[in-house]
């Protein structure tokens, strides 16, 4: 699982130079207001594949469970002293420039990360029907990591809540389909 400290420094974007072929990213204080704006966003692109007469409504019931579900889960690390980050933090030899100095700069970078989390939703009529593999097709062909700055940019994932994931809410269980592509 990926640590919250792990997390803000994918997310830090600050404006780079390039001299040679080294790239410098310029020192910026990540925790100022006015250097808000060079954080990316994250989160999963998802698709949806089947419509029915009461989709809509279960749809909109699987967008939330899944933000709710995310929030829960960085909701996680909310309560845990930051002295167990700084010490993953020491354990994979950062520079001591980025360890946590405080409960509060800790707390701030998980109430940021669930801040900056994203659904990318993508539903049109016309995916009605579409299968893993023609999401897949899709995806190779449109690319969804554009969008935002979405898991698929690093993992090459996609959600898909097609007619079986529609089917299984019917039963009470909330599951969706994890499409790889490349």
């Amino acid at each position: 699982m990926v640590r919250p400290h792990e997390m803000i420094n994918m997310l830090w974007q600050p404006p780079s130079t390039r001299q040679g072929r080294i790239i410098r990213k310029e020192k910026l204080d990540r925790t100022l207001p006015e250097n808000s704006k060079y954080y990316g966003h994250w989160g999963y692109t998802i698709y949806r594949t089947h419509y029915g007469p009461e989709s809509d409504k279960q749809w909109d019931t699987l967008l939330d469970a899944s933000k709710r579900q995310t929030m829960l889960a960085v909701g996680y690390y909310q309560d845990m002293p930051f002295e167990d980050e700084l010490m993953h933090q020491r354990a994979g030899f950062l520079p001591k420039t980025w360890y946590y100095e405080s409960q509060k700069e800790y707390s701030d970078d998980i109430e940021r990360i669930k801040d900056l989390f994203h659904l990318d939703i993508r539903e049109d009529p016309s995916l009605d029907g579409l299968g893993v593999h023609e999401i897949r097709e899709l995806c190779l062909r449109d690319r969804p990591e554009t969008q935002e700055a979405m898991a698929g940019r690093r993992f090459k994932f996609v959600l898909l809540a097609d007619r079986a994931v529609f089917k299984a809410m019917e039963r009470g269980e909330f599951v969706v389909k994890a499409v790889s592509y490349d």
